[in-house]
């Protein structure tokens, strides 16, 4: 079935009023100085944000725009337009990977189920108005910036005979007839109501932070200037907690491998020849260590492709404060008894070293990767054949322990295992499976996989493209059932 294209939005002139802040360290102030509060309405707008950021991860793109503005304007433009391909195109490639490449499969899926009329057109009959924006825009260094929406208006109006027929037939057995509508508000009248919800909330003494105002945060990403979910919902809990800014300093390095499948083959070596002594070791390393990460590196050890770490590497100190915040509400609320986030105390494993190193500890283990490339900077890697061989044996607080596992994986998407343990009467018992797994029956899945991307030349794990892969197998195969 041939899908309609949809139509390109013409840009809007960039010349319209609004200020762009010179690089620099810190932020550049706007010329305009009003701020609206609204301190409650901050989890309301994040949930938006959030709503958003699964609609973003579904549609995704990687054209980006010349500047903040113009990433803001061209997605009003789209959203105008009914443009959902050109919308996307707005969001950054970090976020959203290959996602854009989904849309003709989410169109005929939803056909082949009966949830979207021939036509393949979504929005239908839905007429989408952004018009007058006035935006000012403050940069905090040389990669992020804040948008600030100043005035403007938004409108939306519905043809009831132009919405798509099944859409139109699913609203009217759920949620009643589909009728000509037109709504609209403007920008001033939003900032008014949410001024209204923080002075209410500073009445109530709920929170110590000001949200400055209706704003979406963009970023730079090579070269070009995209919309980001991920630092709109960080801002806006920042502010609504009254946390320090951002320094946004460097980017994220991480420790790029020379091919796809380097991730895998340096985790199994790592693996493989592993005793007693060697895992002690490392128990002993963990328990002297601080407790809670001090950098983005502490918790991906350099693996996942630094981009799409970027915004929670800005925003790490958010998450320090935002658990000393909770455990004073605790304090405030709670009994006090056992409520609070406090990072976990490792010392425990020294006593599991020593245990450790009383065994007979050995591990044995194999894999041949099987990478199957997307495109010149895009692969997944996946298991072609593995084995593992473990043995432990010895005495734990008196008891005798003997467990031998032996597993295996095979033809990429099959797996047999054997473990050999003791009983409670210290007498040996055996299990033992062998499956295949036709999870994705009709199309090429490769086995379970992981998706690596390239970056500045080097190959990073990404999960934000792993999950789009195993979406783009999940939708092909419902079109193949």
């Amino acid at each position: 079935m041939n899908i309609p294209p949809l139509t390109p939005v013409p840009l809007a002139p960039l010349d319209q009023p609004g200020v762009s802040g010179a690089a620099g360290t810190g932020p550049v102030p706007a010329r305009r100085s009003r701020v609206s509060r609204f301190g409650l309405a901050a989890g309301i707008v994040a949930l938006v944000a959030i709503a958003g950021a699964g609609l973003a991860t579904v549609l995704g793109g990687s054209n980006g725009a010349s500047s903040p503005e113009a990433a803001v304007r061209r997605l009003a433009d789209a959203a105008a337009g009914e443009d959902i391909l050109a919308a996307a195109q707005l969001l950054p490639p970090s976020e959203v990977g290959s996602a854009a490449d989904l849309y003709d499969l989410v169109i005929k899926v939803l056909q082949k189920n009966d949830q979207l009329g021939p036509a393949g057109k979504p929005l239908a009959g839905v007429d989408i108005n952004v018009d007058d924006l006035e935006l000012e825009t403050t940069r905090y260094g040389d990669r992020v910036a804040k948008v600030a929406l100043r005035d403007g208006s938004f409108g939306v109006k519905v043809t009831a005979a132009d919405v798509d027929p099944r859409i139109r037939e699913t609203q009217e057995a759920f949620g009643g007839p589909v009728t000509d509508s037109q709504r609209s508000i403007t920008v001033r009248e939003i900032l008014d109501r949410l001024e209204s919800v923080s002075d209410a909330a500073a009445e109530a003494g709920l929170g110590e932070g000001r949200i400055s105002g209706l704003y979406l945060m963009t970023i730079e990403q090579g070269g070009r200037w995209y919309v980001s979910y991920h630092y709109t919902v960080l801002e806006y809990l920042r502010e609504a907690l009254g946390a320090e800014l951002p320094e946004f300093g460097p980017r994220v390095q991480g420790e790029g491998q020379p091919s796809p499948d380097a991730w895998l083959r340096k985790g199994i070596a790592a693996i493989d020849g592993l005793d007693e002594n060697a895992i002690a070791d490392r128990l002993e390393d963990l328990a002297g260590q601080p407790s809670g990460p001090s950098s983005i590196g502490d918790v991906t050890s350099g693996a996942i492709n630094p981009p799409e770490v970027q915004a929670f590497a800005d925003y790490l100190p958010l998450f320090t404060h935002l658990a000393a915040a909770m455990n004073e509400a605790f304090a405030q609320f709670g009994d006090g008894a056992g409520s609070r986030l406090d990072a976990p105390d490792l010392g425990f494993l020294h006593d599991a070293a020593d245990r450790v190193r009383g065994l007979d500890i050995s591990i044995k283990a194999s894999a041949e990767p099987k990478v199957t490339m997307l495109s010149g900077d895009r692969a997944l890697v996946s298991l072609r054949q593995a084995s593992l061989d473990l043995r432990i044996q010895g005495e734990v607080e008196g008891e005798v322990v003997d467990v031998t596992l032996s597993a295996e994986v095979y033809d990429g998407r099959c797996s047999r295992w054997r473990l050999r343990t003791l009983d409670g009467r210290g007498r040996p018992q055996t299990g033992r499976g062998d499956r295949c797994t036709d999870v994705f029956a009709g199309t090429d899945f490769p086995g379970f996989f992981y998706a690596a991307v390239k970056t500045d030349g080097a190959w990073y794990v990404s999960p934000v493209e792993t999950v789009v892969q195993y979406a783009r197998f999940a939708l092909e195969a419902e079109l193949a059932r």
